[in-house]
């Protein structure tokens, strides 16, 4: 973890990527980064790389259900920054390695994602889980 200060806001990014297994740079930035310039979240997300907690895949994916937009990269927890996690969330039982990515589903799950989150939004009462 050399050189960078985790943030609540990293501690929560890093929870979601364990939880959804990646996500892509749009879902990152309106859910953590909603205010915020582009260049300001590629910044922060490049240092999280740089520090080992997370990683940048690139993909080859265009997103039919947002105009076609292109999905160059898709971020996903490391061990590293699973880790920093099991430190700061004691009492929550972790595997032992983050999620592989199936590149096979990968606009899939995508999309599953983009679905839970807005169910989420729409039933505070619940849990949802991917």
């Amino acid at each position: 973890m050399a050189g960078v200060r985790v943030s609540d806001r990293d501690l929560a990014l890093m929870i979601d990527l364990y939880d959804s297994g990646f996500l892509s740079f749009y879902q990152i930035h309106e859910e953590y980064f909603a205010k915020r310039a582009k260049p300001t979240v590629y910044n922060r997300l490049s240092r999280l790389a740089k520090s080992g907690l997370i990683q940048a895949l690139t993909v080859n994916l265009v997103a039919h259900h947002r105009s076609r937009e292109d999905i160059g990269v898709v971020y996903q927890l490391t061990k590293a920054g699973l880790n920093v996690l099991k430190s700061f969330c004691l009492g929550r039982v972790f595997l032992r390695e983050p999620l592989s990515i199936n590149m096979s589903a990968l606009y899939h799950d995508l999309v599953l994602t983009d679905v839970l989150r807005v169910i989420k939004k729409g039933q505070k009462e619940y849990e949802v889980l991917n």
